[in-house]
């Protein structure tokens, strides 16, 4: 799709499930990756297919869509695009706000980013800045021994 968030999770799949396959060949594995890609991720390795280099192919879809930086950008930015929700009725929001904020974080930890305090701080400023106020507040009630479970803090603001 292009991606860079998605792209860890769709590499480490393919080269489990198709790449590292010892029973396949060099052009079923390329066939299995073109089918695999769609938009601008097929459109960067469409003259590459007809080599059956699977090596050239998954290592151009690795320097234009696994650079870190571009990663943590498109993942912020994803971040920073939530809405802020008003109510703690809006359940459907507050359940769509979690998981993205699970997902990104999952993908970060895929990508092998480790969350300093720093960076686990700024997460849960941006997540508190869209959340009733309400439910902020409930995390400023908890101990400060807490304060760095990101977890806890996910469960708190969110789930209550």
């Amino acid at each position: 799709e292009g991606k860079y968030t998605k792209f860890i999770l769709w590499y480490n799949q393919f080269t489990a499930l198709v790449a590292d396959r010892k029973d396949l060949s060099a052009t079923h594995k390329v066939h299995y990756l073109s089918n695999s890609l769609k938009g601008t991720a097929f459109d960067s390795v469409k003259g590459l297919i007809s080599s059956d280099d699977l090596n050239l192919c998954m290592e151009a879809l690795k320097s234009r869509f696994g650079k870190k930086e571009l990663i943590l950008e498109e993942a912020t930015s994803h971040l920073n695009g939530l809405p802020k929700i008003d109510s703690v009725k809006n359940s459907v929001e507050l359940r769509k706000l979690y998981d993205t904020v699970n997902t990104t974080v999952s993908t970060l930890k895929c990508f092998g980013e480790e969350f300093s305090s720093f960076s686990i701080n700024m997460l849960m400023n941006l997540v508190l800045q869209r959340i009733p106020q309400t439910w902020s507040r409930e995390w400023e009630l908890q101990p400060t021994y807490n304060k760095q479970d990101l977890n806890l803090f996910l469960e708190c603001v969110t789930l209550n």
